[in-house]
């Protein structure tokens, strides 16, 4: 039996805390984040993601790529509006 696939983005909701890679291409970050190649490219343009190119090949920092987590994560919280 094998166990369930769990990207990096399902760990924070989980309660777990998420190894993040030192760096990702574009492939690996799709596959660790559970995100599609179209999302990713879309986030670079949008300046939310940041891409640094080597040569001809798109690089992401694993610090970069949990703060884009991150700020998804914070983003999406839910606003609580407490009436005394």
């Amino acid at each position: 039996m094998t166990a369930p696939h769990l990207s990096a983005a399902d760990a924070p909701s989980l309660g777990m805390s998420v190894a993040v890679g030192p760096a990702y291409d574009i492939p690996g970050l799709c596959e660790a984040f559970g995100v599609g190649r179209s999302h990713v490219f879309d986030e670079i343009a949008r300046g939310r993601l940041r891409a640094t190119k080597i040569r001809r090949r798109t690089v992401f920092a694993g610090t970069d790529a949990l703060a884009w987590l991150e700020a998804y994560r914070s983003a999406s919280k839910p606003h609580s509006t407490k009436v005394a």
